[in-house]
């Protein structure tokens, strides 16, 4: 980008995301992409090249604002939610600006750009909860043994009897812990709760420079 390397090697602390600053659309000039044959400026790549140049000011005044919204009125319900609730909610706004102008005629330049994106949406999720009998550590239900971890012997450890573990075995954490569960939805021991947590995001961004000729 405007000849400086804007490549992240640690991809997955940028959310997957290659580039490190991702500019404005509106505030791109010109790009071109370079497949092969690239010059040794490039450097350190066996693959593409994508080169940006920034716009800068000029002798007039130009200027662009945008404005994008989605809302989850105008979206379909999500395979799993449930057809009693309420449409998960999903909406998303991205707005901005670019600007561009003289600070001196033929001289000096000035071009700044922003850009803000709020997201405020629910994602359904699908997952499995104890039930209020295994809360109370009664698995007779549950297909597996529950071995008892303190006894070992010959390679093997005793199950508890008819899969009960006893409540004074529970940890004092987890005796805490275990009444924050909320109870399944369906009947089952996997895929009987579904929930739809927020997942709100908000990304502001925004560049000012000028130029001298």
């Amino acid at each position: 980008m405007d000849g400086m390397d804007n490549n992240n090697q640690s991809i997955a602390s940028q959310g997957r995301q290659k580039e490190v600053v991702k500019r404005n659309v509106d505030a791109i000039s010109e790009f071109k992409v370079i497949t092969n044959g690239f010059s040794a400026e490039y450097g350190r790549s066996s693959a593409g090249i994508i080169s940006l140049a920034i716009k800068s000011g000029t002798n007039d005044l130009h200027g662009t604002g945008f404005y994008f919204v989605r809302d989850e009125r105008l979206d379909a319900r999500h395979y799993f939610s449930n057809p009693a609730a309420e449409k998960q909610q999903f909406g998303r706004q991205q707005y901005g600006f670019a600007v561009g102008g003289p600070i001196k005629r033929n001289k000096s330049f000035l071009f700044g750009d922003a850009e803000w994106t709020d997201v405020r949406e629910t994602a359904t999720y699908v997952s499995g909860l104890p039930t209020p009998a295994m809360r109370d550590g009664d698995f007779s239900g549950y297909d597996r043994t529950v071995h008892d971890p303190s006894t070992f012997a010959d390679g093997t450890r005793d199950p508890f009897p008819n899969n009960v573990i006893p409540q004074d075995r529970f940890d004092p954490v987890t005796n805490i812990m275990r009444n924050w569960w909320p109870d399944p939805q369906r009947e089952g021991f996997t895929r009987n709760f579904t929930f739809q947590p927020p997942r709100n995001q908000d990304f502001h961004k925004w560049a000012f420079g000028g130029t001298t000729t």
